[in-house]
């Protein structure tokens, strides 16, 4: 473990020396672990593409993918997106009786109103761009997908391999 600690960022070591410390018969589902190992797998990922490209993660990104592709609206924070970017707000069907537990659990800042039967979940930022940390409008995210859709192409630009994105379906 030590030396993969070394290999990965703050957060991935924190849960690889986790990871090492459980107690060998603790039951966990496959859904738990298949989750802390993509962390650490995304975690990693990040690490060695900011070593290979001399940049953080953030920037090769945003040079690399979101510019070439036009996603104007998508960054990793909320001050680097134009001001009249919209926010929307995830709804999460949630009883009543349970609210209060939740607003506990989550930062005070998370909890919206609530309507009817759902409660309005705040638009927050990840601290941790390679798990999910990306902020954007649909239009980018459509941009994102026909790439995809299209083996790699985008307005008539070859962007990624078929090979590349054969692997990341």
């Amino acid at each position: 473990v030590d030396r993969i600690v070394e290999l990965v960022p703050a957060n991935s070591a924190r849960i690889l020396n986790l990871l090492a410390t459980l107690d060998a018969h603790e039951t966990f589902t496959e859904a738990a672990i298949a989750f802390v190992i993509e962390l650490a797998i995304a975690f990693s990922c990040s690490r060695v593409i900011a070593s290979a490209s001399g940049r953080s993660y953030e920037a090769f990104v945003v040079d690399e993918l979101l510019r070439p592709l036009g996603m104007t609206h998508t960054a990793f924070a909320w001050a680097h997106l134009p001001a009249d970017t919209a926010r929307v707000s995830g709804h999460q069907r949630l009883p009543r009786i349970f609210t209060p537990a939740l607003a506990r659990l989550l930062p005070s800042d998370l909890l919206g109103a609530r309507s009817g039967r759902f409660v309005a979940l705040r638009s927050f930022e990840l601290d941790g761009a390679a798990y999910g940390g990306l902020i954007g409008s649909v239009t980018d995210a459509a941009r994102f997908v026909a790439l995809h859709a299209t083996g790699g192409t985008l307005d008539g630009v070859r962007m990624l391999s078929e090979r590349s994105v054969q692997g990341m379906q």
